[in-house]
């Protein structure tokens, strides 16, 4: 008696996390402000950001695994437009029998290419490719959870950026004509500078970054993956 009242029990607990739908939202926000600041946060999927239309600040489908909700928060201070977007689970989503009830939804994102943006990105379980290339991203935050990474910084304008890898590996490209100083600091990990870097410790600066119209100054806090970063046009 008291095998089967387990079983029920373990049935009652699981079957949310078996039964669950998958889903997924889209969003189109018009761009009405002179500035504009992003949050980005997912769970387990794949995340892709790029370049989209001049008035629209921020389109795209977010797919949401079984037991998810997407949070929206919008609002607009001064000149500045202000969207976060984060994941929330909703009840169990577990692993059973192979990957049964494992998701990977995917996130396919663009932004508008015609204002400065702040850019704060926190992934989960997932590869993630940002394509900040012609986006004018002036201040860059990534949280890198399990997976692959692929960031394209944008090609011109002052950048700072900020960036945290987590278990997986981080590829970092710089644009030609862009020029960078880059800090180094990793854990277990390894880490390549691939261009015309003069290093100093954990500092590495392309040549004629000082007095450069376009330049990034970015810092990696690897974790335990490989990270690289490569200058493009050395």
């Amino acid at each position: 008696m008291s095998f089967v009242l387990v079983m029920v029990g373990g049935w009652y607990f699981i079957r949310p996390a078996l039964f669950g739908a998958p889903s997924t939202e889209t969003i189109s926000l018009p761009l009405t402000a002179s500035r504009a600041e992003i949050a980005l946060s997912t769970s387990a999927g794949r995340l892709e950001v790029g370049p989209g239309s001049g008035g629209t600040l921020i389109a795209g489908t977010l797919g949401l695994n079984r037991n998810e909700r997407l949070e929206r928060q919008m609002a607009t201070r001064s000149d500045t437009q202000v969207v976060q977007l984060t994941v929330r689970q909703t009840g169990a989503n577990i692993l059973l029998f192979g990957t049964l009830a494992q998701d990977t939804a995917r996130w396919l994102v663009t932004l508008s290419p015609v204002v400065p943006l702040v850019l704060k990105v926190t992934t989960g379980v997932g590869d993630s490719a940002l394509n900040l290339a012609d986006l004018k991203v002036t201040d860059l935050r990534f949280e890198g959870g399990v997976g692959r990474a692929t960031v394209r910084l944008p090609k011109t304008g002052i950048v700072s950026a900020d960036m945290k890898s987590g278990v997986g590996q981080l590829n970092v490209t710089v644009p030609s004509g862009m020029k960078a100083r880059v800090r180094v600091s990793t854990g277990l990990g390894t880490v390549k500078m691939l261009g015309d870097f003069q290093s100093d410790g954990e500092i590495y600066t392309s040549s004629g970054y000082a007095g450069a119209s376009n330049r990034i100054d970015l810092r990696i806090r690897g974790g335990g993956g490989a990270v690289t970063v490569e200058q493009l046009g050395r």
